[in-house]
């Protein structure tokens, strides 16, 4: 059993691994910098994760104590000869807490391998005890602690210790993985719509609004004709009002005409953070514009615009976004922007829909 200061620096070291870190590289660091603490002295101490097949990614992991020429003879070449790899180690030894060297061979066979004479020995570690994290039955990541041979090999206070350590751990590891998956879902999520030709708004069940990207912003600000206060947040009242009855959402997927804009509202399920079922809504906005302007050569005499301004009323009028239309004439978006208020004064419209009635008024 361990001592009553041992279970109050065990406590210690969940509450301080537990702290979310920005990125994996400083999750693991801290992870080894705490797990250090709890010995007196430690050689290299590595912590990498799985691939997708649960076999170590060799490219992907950090260390402490380890000269970058070790770290890299590692990954290079000896990485294949290391006792505690996944591939030279067998699954129900991965299923254990704690390994030890003895766990895996003697001590003389261990003396006569070519990872220890070649790699471990030159850089002045002997001992190591090796914690394999599984997270649902499924390997996800290994941490690796070494010691020098005059310090002694890992007591069984020591291995207790690492014993009670690993769930933790593991269970920080999984949080942590599940919050860099969503993370990374959403900046998915952001990138693809930005770039879509089309406005999207998710709101939640009390019509909220939980994203929108910037499609979504200006085509608002044309159907609601402002934006100095939320546009989205107005259009999506004005929604509201027509579809949905009193106190109650849209139920199936509805669509509107609003300002020469199409919006189309789908209703999913999505469980909430209590696990209860709750309706989440995405709004789709498309410009509605009928009938293609076919010459704009009247349109640039008449209104004195120059040949990169009607490049861009073209686009506005295929409903092209600020970042679309900046994609597309490989500038900027803030010199999409300028081009824009330039031909909103030379029209005197104040929004995308007024400029294309116009450009029809001039044809």
């Amino acid at each position: 059993m361990l001592r009553d200061k041992e279970y109050d620096n065990l406590l210690q070291f969940i509450e301080r691994i537990q702290q979310e870190s920005p990125d994996r590289d400083k999750f693991r660091i801290n992870v080894l910098t705490h797990i250090t603490e709890f010995f007196e002295e430690c050689g290299i101490v590595t912590f990498m994760l799985s691939d997708n097949k649960s076999q170590i990614n060799v490219a992907d992991f950090v260390a402490l104590n380890c000269q970058d020429t070790i770290q890299q003879m590692y990954i290079e070449h000896y990485h294949k000869l290391d006792i505690f790899h996944t591939l030279n180690i067998s699954r129900a030894l991965l299923n254990r807490s704690v390994i030890t060297l003895r766990d895996v061979m003697p001590y003389k066979e261990y003396e006569n391998t070519e990872y220890y004479n070649e790699f471990m020995k030159q850089s002045g570690n002997y001992y190591q005890a090796i914690l394999p994290l599984n997270i649902d039955n499924k390997f996800v990541g290994l941490i690796g602690i070494s010691r020098p041979k005059d310090k002694g090999e890992f007591t069984k206070r020591e291995l207790l210790i690492l014993d009670k350590m690993n769930p933790f751990i593991s269970y920080s590891l999984k949080i942590y993985l599940d919050n860099f998956k969503i993370n990374y879902e959403n900046l998915i999520l952001k990138n693809c719509s930005s770039q879509m030709p089309i406005g999207l708004v998710v709101l939640n069940s009390k019509f909220s609004i939980l994203y929108n990207n910037e499609a979504a912003q200006e085509f608002c600000s044309e159907i609601v004709g402002s934006i100095k206060s939320n546009p989205i947040l107005q259009a999506v009242k004005i929604l509201s009002s027509k579809i949905c009855s009193p106190g109650q959402g849209a139920d199936s997927n509805t669509s509107i005409i609003l300002a020469n804009y199409s919006l189309k509202m789908v209703p999913f399920i999505v469980p909430s953070e209590s696990n209860i079922v709750e309706a989440v809504y995405a709004l789709y906005i498309t410009p509605n514009y009928t009938g293609k302007i076919k010459s704009y050569d009247k349109t640039s005499q008449y209104f004195s615009l120059s040949s990169r301004e009607i490049e861009i009323v073209k686009l506005i009028e295929q409903g092209f976004s600020n970042q679309e239309i900046a994609s597309s004439l490989f500038i900027s978006i803030h010199t999409v922007k300028t081009h824009t208020e330039n031909i909103f004064k030379k029209m005197n419209v104040g929004s995308r829909t007024a400029l294309l009635y116009k450009i029809r008024d001039v044809i």
